[in-house]
């Protein structure tokens, strides 16, 4: 039964942790005494560089994407205010408008003015389905 129980420092010689993207200093003398260390360094340069392309390129879409969303935002900010002015342009060129047949009509061409009139506050009920 004693044979078969580690000590809590052979467990933690055998149980390294390493936040280093190569292997350990003895494990890199064994690759290099097997003539693979130059090999190991050079992919792990490689796989390095193209994480932080790969990073960069995430950055560049999320950053793309911000400014999207910041432009359809401001778009959609814009379009009530346009519709009020909208609004308020119609307005005014349809009671501009009917004054201006109701003059006609008053003057003497009732035919003329009647008419048009009609047509004026047609448009304006229409306008208020859309």
């Amino acid at each position: 039964m004693e044979g078969q129980v580690e000590s809590a420092t052979e467990r933690r010689r055998r149980f390294t942790v390493s936040v280093s993207p190569l292997p350990s200093a003895n494990e890199l003398e064994r690759l290099d005494s097997l003539g693979f260390a130059r090999e190991v360094i050079d992919l792990t340069k490689q796989e390095q560089q193209e994480r932080h392309e790969d990073s960069r390129h995430h950055r560049e879409m999320e950053n793309r994407e911000m400014a999207l969303r910041e432009r359809e935002m401001a778009v959609e900010e814009d379009i009530p205010r346009q519709a009020r002015r909208t609004h308020w342009m119609f307005f005014i060129l349809a009671l501009v408008g009917i004054l201006a047949c109701l003059i006609i009509a008053l003057s003497g061409h009732p035919w003329v003015g009647g008419p048009i009139i009609g047509v004026i506050l047609m448009a304006l009920s229409a306008a208020r389905f859309f």
